[in-house]
């Protein structure tokens, strides 16, 4: 055989000159059958019938060569008719490959799931349909666990939002109770109590607040999943400054001093995005009065695609063993006895951030200061 000319659309239809492959059909059927996946050739003018299949195709179907040969698609493909058939001869045409999942029927009656990827073929004039086909029963199973798994799971999570609504509602009136009846007692009976009692009146009211404090952050925590993103864009700047009018109290009592560098305007939930930073600050304001006088600095650089924020003091430091456990709900960067607090802000944080599709983490510094950072997605608001 002389050198020739031919064309494979795997390859580009680039026309070229090359070596013959050898003329021996059973160097061919020896290769096919080499090929652990089922491979198929198919006549569209002859009704879509099978021309030629592999070993390998013929114990995926369960028939033996001869009995394949006799069948077209629609035999073993529920999904396909003769119409369709058609219609999906003309898109491999025009794509010269296509893949798609669909189910092939087996001897057995069974239909199992697949992945068929169709090539355009012309030999000898004709054209044709090389098929490979992929049994993705485990990759289905899979999915399907996946699937399972996921449901059980937000199934699990509802259940723990909603009873922990119901659990933290139901708690608030026994405490308002408490509130009451103390509030009661030292209005009628504190001023001939002696100082003692009015300490443990004192310890008892500070106790039933911590626990109303604690209810609210617990309940805030457990809806937050459930509360939508209002997306607008957001001047953090003015956003920082707003919350600063707020807590001016805080402020005035610890002497803090807060430094507000340039800050970006970002695409977030406004509100939620403030309570991100106010418990940040607050936070930053609170614990680094355990050093002196607070020095808190909020500051934000581009990196990427994304903008990081930071909140920074010069408080006791967080132990680095802990920078991630503090993430958790109901922990705390220094011991308890040292700072207020209901142990669920930075969760609260995270989530919220984690929602934006930010990331929030301590900074291991050197310089002995505290700094939290978090960061958000640059995106463009879509209108």
């Amino acid at each position: 055989m002389d050198q020739t000319k031919y064309r494979h659309p795997g390859l580009g239809g680039v026309e070229a000159e090359n070596s013959p492959p050898p003329e021996d059909p059973s160097f061919f059927k020896q290769l096919l059958n080499s090929i652990q996946d089922p491979v198929y050739v198919i006549s569209p003018a002859d009704g879509f019938r099978i021309r030629y299949v592999n070993e390998a195709a013929c114990r995926h179907w369960g028939y033996s060569q001869e009995q394949l040969v006799q069948m077209c698609i629609p035999d073993w493909d529920p999904e396909f008719t003769l119409e369709t058939c058609e219609a999906s001869w003309a898109r491999i045409q025009r794509e010269k490959r296509i893949s798609f999942e669909t189910w092939h029927e087996i001897s057995s009656g069974d239909l199992i799931p697949v992945e068929i990827t169709s090539n355009y073929l012309v030999y000898e004039g004709e054209e044709l349909i090389a098929g490979f086909i992929k049994n993705i029963s485990e990759r289905r199973e899979t999915e399907e666990k996946i699937s399972d798994l996921t449901t059980n799971l937000m199934r699990s999570n509802k259940e723990l939002e909603e009873f922990a609504y119901v659990a933290s509602h139901d708690l608030r009136e026994p405490l308002a109770t408490l509130g009451s009846f103390v509030h009661l007692l030292e209005s009628r009976f504190a001023a001939a109590w002696p100082e003692e009692a009015k300490e443990w009146l004192a310890y008892i009211q500070k106790s039933a607040d911590r626990m109303r404090n604690m209810i609210d952050s617990l309940l805030a925590y457990s809806r937050l999943n459930a509360l939508e993103l209002n997306l607008a864009e957001v001047d953090t700047r003015k956003l920082v400054e707003e919350l600063l009018v707020d807590l001016e109290s805080m402020i005035q009592t610890a002497g803090a001093e807060i430094t507000v560098l340039e800050l970006p305007t970002v695409v977030a939930d406004k509100m939620q995005l403030g309570h991100v930073f106010q418990n940040l600050l607050t936070n930053a304001i609170k614990y680094s009065q355990l050093a002196g006088r607070p020095k808190v600095e909020i500051s934000a650089h581009l990196e990427e695609n994304e903008w990081v924020f930071s909140v920074k003091d010069n408080g006791p430091g967080v132990d680095p063993k802990a920078s991630d456990r503090i993430f958790e709900p109901f922990q705390r960067g220094v011991e308890e006895s040292e700072a207020s607090g209901t142990g669920l802000g930075l969760s609260i944080c995270r989530k919220t951030v984690e929602r934006h599709g930010g990331r929030i983490w301590l900074s291991q510094r050197t310089d002995g200061l505290t700094e939290f950072c978090f960061s958000l997605p640059v995106r463009k608001l879509l209108s």
